[in-house]
């Protein structure tokens, strides 16, 4: 009787090792099943959590593997090709040498941004600062010169101090606004803008940036924001393509800071094709 007994009470251990010996190393989905509220089933609970946590973070590294694999590879091609077919007379090896270049600086570029693209979900990401709303967009303004040395309007500027992370708002609004370069025409306005709405306790601060881009569908409106995705306009254009872990990476970046305690909800509006 007393086996018995030993045996019922020792059945949950045995199902928390069955699922451990279970796993796999690609294989983190087995979960102990929880039955009872006593101090096996918390231990059961704990484990399961355990497992959850484990299953994010191989789940994490494998998507930096298979993003950083997969950008990576298109500048080593182009790269390779030109140097296989160079040509022996100097102004031939001096154009192959620059395009070589500038395509190494491009993977510096995807491996700085896919670093940052794995640390967003660490904690300590984000740091709050009271920052000057104006002196923020007028920096950011500064640096979307390099990105195409043209006029970067400012269709509206908040005047005041606002709660933030200012570096992170920075590179976030740097990577919509990469993505309008790319998908805007040459001579198009790409303007920017930022305001205060509303007063007290429900005040917010938005920032922006505007195009006049090829947009998307409806349907793909609500993908766009998806790693690696790109629109069927985008695909079809004939220049080159703009990072496609911009929007994504803009997305990540301001999912974060939402995360922060007393900070607003994020919004985004896509233009629709037609």
């Amino acid at each position: 009787m007393a086996w018995l007994v030993a045996g019922q009470i020792l059945r949950p251990v045995r199902e928390v090792r069955r699922v451990a010996d279970d796993i796999s190393e690609n294989d983190l989905t087995a979960r102990v099943p929880v039955q009872g509220n006593d101090d096996i089933s918390a231990l059961a609970v704990t484990f399961n959590t355990m497992l959850d946590r484990l299953e994010v973070a191989y789940r994490t590294q494998r998507a930096f593997v298979d993003d950083a694999s997969h950008e990576l590879r298109t500048p080593i091609t182009v790269i390779r090709g030109h140097l296989e077919l160079m040509e022996d007379n100097p102004k031939d090896r001096q154009r192959t040498l620059s395009l070589v270049d500038d395509e190494l600086a491009r993977m510096g570029r995807i491996v700085t941004d896919l670093l940052l693209l794995a640390k967003v979900d660490r904690p300590g990401f984000t740091r709050l600062q009271e920052t000057d709303a104006a002196s923020l967009l007028l920096d950011i303004e500064a640096k979307a010169q390099t990105l195409r040395p043209r006029g970067w309007p400012i269709l509206e500027i908040a005047e005041g101090n606002v709660l933030l992370d200012p570096q992170r708002i920075t590179q976030a609004v740097l990577q919509l606004a990469t993505n309008a370069c790319q998908y805007s025409a040459e001579e198009s306005t790409v303007s920017l803008g930022s305001a205060f709405n509303g007063t007290g306790a429900g005040r917010t601060f938005s920032i922006w940036v505007a195009d006049k881009g090829i947009g998307v569908t409806e349907e793909e409106a609500a993908m766009i924001f998806g790693r690696f995705h790109r629109g069927e306009a985008a695909r079809a254009s004939r220049s080159a393509p703009a990072p496609a872990w911009a929007l994504p990476l803009s997305a990540a970046l301001l999912k974060r800071i939402k995360e922060q305690p007393g900070y607003a909800a994020r919004r985004a509006k896509v233009p629709l094709l037609g």
